[in-house]
């Protein structure tokens, strides 16, 4: 089954959000991929992309102090609340 969802943690409590993210979302069947590659975010995406989710997220130090994560769709973006 293709993957709904591609996760790119940066840093180490990033790491944790996804995870539990990741976890959550498995829970209630979303296919959810959590990227653990070192590297670039430029060649993490252009590697991560090459499995081509329906959705993808960064999720770093920003998104964590605005409490948001912006999901990247195929045709649009849309921004969710992590609180």
């Amino acid at each position: 089954a293709p993957v709904q969802l591609l996760l790119f943690p940066i840093g180490d409590r990033a790491h944790k959000i996804a995870l539990n993210l990741a976890n959550n979302l498995k829970n209630i069947n979303i296919r959810v991929v959590l990227d653990i590659h070192q590297g670039s975010i430029s060649k993490r995406l252009f590697l991560g992309r090459k499995i081509r989710p329906y959705a993808y997220a960064i999720i770093g130090d920003k998104e964590l102090c605005e409490n948001r994560i912006e999901i990247i769709f195929r045709d649009h973006k849309e921004i969710i609340s992590i609180e």
